[in-house]
């Protein structure tokens, strides 16, 4: 019942996600925003709490960098998504772009001459043009990244209902079985403690 709830919950979200990937996109990022504001109040009460400002000085100022760092995070997710998700996003094409020359260049030094010359080139073209689209087309790569991530949550919310079911129908059978040979070994027991109705000549 628990795998259930859970694949409802993930079948819901992924949905969500595939149909309207910009409003889900900005309220993930709201979601988080919260989280970090929620982490930073927490590190504040925890370090006044439990006096460590007075107990361990190094470690009072690191608590307070940590939970201004957090509030400062989640006021900018909360002030500011779609900025945040651009920003993410550019960052996000620039570390695929990096990669994929990196691994461009590795590859043909390494390879040069090789066979299958085509199959090792793949992987680093298409992250290079991946990081290319996230970097100057970063609103639909977002929206592209949230409907695929949503389709994926979908296929895994199925697969986990299905599962489900089979598990449900397995452990219906083994109970019937189980009930079935008990069932038997009840009949032959009172089959064999039943006295015998022969006559002895």
């Amino acid at each position: 019942m628990r795998n259930l709830i859970r694949a409802i919950f993930v079948l819901v979200l992924g949905f969500c996600l595939a149909l309207w990937p910009t409003v889900s996109s900005k309220y993930i990022v709201l979601v988080l925003g919260w989280c970090f504001i929620a982490a930073g109040v927490a590190n504040i009460i925890y370090a006044f709490t439990t006096r460590i400002f007075i107990h361990i000085v190094g470690m009072g100022y690191l608590t307070a960098a940590s939970a201004i760092i957090f509030l400062a995070l989640g006021g900018w997710m909360l002030y500011m998504p779609q900025t945040f998700l651009n920003i993410i996003a550019f960052l996000f094409g620039t570390v695929l772009v990096v990669y994929g020359i990196a691994q461009l260049i590795h590859t043909y030094r390494f390879t040069k001459g090789g066979k299958n010359e085509v199959l090792v080139y793949t992987l680093p073209v298409i992250a290079l043009i991946i990081g290319v689209i996230f970097f100057f087309r970063s609103k639909d790569a977002i929206k592209l990244l949230t409907i695929f991530f949503g389709f994926g949550l979908i296929l895994f919310g199925v697969a986990e209902v299905i599962l489900d079911v089979k598990y449900v129908k397995a452990k219906r059978i083994m109970k019937a079985a189980a009930a079935a040979a008990a069932a038997k070994i009840e009949a032959e027991q009172k089959t064999v403690g039943e006295p015998s109705n022969e006559k002895v000549v």
